[in-house]
């Protein structure tokens, strides 16, 4: 039984394909991928907000719409993206602990040499394009962390001052949800969660508690903000039913408390919640993170349309799996486990070094994002 009581929908593989364009333009770098993106989802979701209107009534009606509503669960007003920050989307551990650079602090941060402002810029690029596809996506694109107002905004002002537009647009934006704002934790503040990380005002010592009950708080104060975003989220119109979130994190709080949430759901019985979990490799180095966004980007797609839950642990896969193919058979998806990218991606083997090398692992993700565009959207 998958988590909230229900029959494992995963094995039933991707949904049925939306209308789309028959054939997609030959794309030519990840940023036009992203528009002919734009466009697949502007025509892939057209009619759908009508049939869900009706399918989500509480009425006799609604069971003969249900398959035709249901259909619709990927479409952007219907699915609910939950990201992390540190190292998920901020390559925290690298310029903390690696780097040794003090966050916050005042005014940018110029980089030590020529290969570290590559680096960054790097990251930059990858960080604003795994940002649009998800803002893409998902109406409701939300990054859930466990420090205190302002780090992310400190984060961004240090090292990528010229994403805050990014987050500051008036639509299509990540919303920031600090989670020591929405519940007082049940032991200590939801911003000593983040062992090992640099989070301000730190007073506690966490030597103090297991780390059991470091887990069991972390996860606590996340499936809290996570109810309250999905609540909000899904009342966009009466009787609106939960249909699609997908989580992406570095630790297993995240896959935790969504898994909680799916599970403690008291849903009507026409519901059908698809719960989808990616837990990432922590503390991951500048150019494995930049990587990562890419791939994460091009894979996106797939993740949110799949229909059925979904748990993809990079963080406990053993080195005798290989990541790509293990994402390939998750969802439905054995064409893609074929694509040369580069493994560095989820922290096996070095990073493309040189111009012929980048090259190749550019070339690599774009075929991944055009690859899972054609399967998803035909």
């Amino acid at each position: 039984m998958a988590p909230n009581g229900r029959a494992d929908e995963s094995a039933q593989g991707p949904g049925n394909k939306p209308a789309a364009p028959s054939r997609i333009p030959h794309c030519t770098s990840l940023r036009s991928w992203e528009s002919t993106l734009c466009e697949s989802m502007a025509s892939a979701t057209g009619t759908s907000r009508g049939s869900e209107d009706i399918a989500d009534r509480d009425d006799a009606s609604s069971v003969a719409s249900l398959p035709g509503s249901d259909a619709g669960y990927r479409d952007p007003s219907q699915t609910l993206i939950v990201l992390d920050w540190d190292d998920t989307l901020f390559p925290t551990g690298e310029f903390i602990d690696r780097w040794g650079v003090k966050c916050p602090e005042e005014g940018q941060y110029e980089p030590a040499d020529e290969a570290q402002a590559r680096a960054l810029q790097d990251w930059r690029e990858a960080l604003t394009e795994f940002i649009e596809v998800a803002c893409i996506l998902s109406d409701r694109c939300v990054i859930i962390t466990n420090s205190r107002r302002p780090w992310v905004s400190d984060c961004l002002d240090r090292f990528a001052p010229d994403l805050k537009p990014l987050f500051e647009r008036s639509a299509k934006a990540p919303r920031v949800v600090y989670t020591n704002e929405r519940l007082r934790p049940t032991r200590f503040r939801a911003s000593q969660c983040m062992n090992l990380r640099p989070v301000k005002d730190r007073h506690l010592d966490l030597t103090q508690v297991t780390p059991e009950e470091v887990q069991e708080e972390c996860t606590h104060v996340k499936y809290n903000a996570m109810k309250q975003e999905a609540a909000a989220f899904y009342a966009s119109y009466p009787n609106q039913s939960w249909k699609n979130i997908l989580s992406i994190g570095d630790m297993p709080f995240e896959r935790d408390a969504l898994q909680e949430l799916a599970f403690r759901r008291v849903a009507p019985s026409r519901e059908r919640l698809r719960a989808k979990a990616v837990v990432e490799r922590t503390t991951p180095s500048i150019s494995e993170l930049a990587l990562r966004l890419r791939c994460s980007a091009a894979l996106l797609p797939a993740y949110v349309a799949f229909d059925g839950d979904l748990d993809l642990n990079f963080a406990t896969m053993s080195e005798q799996e290989d990541p790509l193919a293990a994402t390939a058979a998750a969802l439905w998806l054995p064409e893609i486990a074929d694509v040369p990218i580069s493994r560095h991606a989820w922290g096996r083997g070095e990073a493309p070094t040189g111009e012929e090398e980048v090259e190749k692992a550019e070339r690599a993700v774009l075929e991944l994002a055009v690859l899972v565009h054609r399967e998803v959207f035909g």
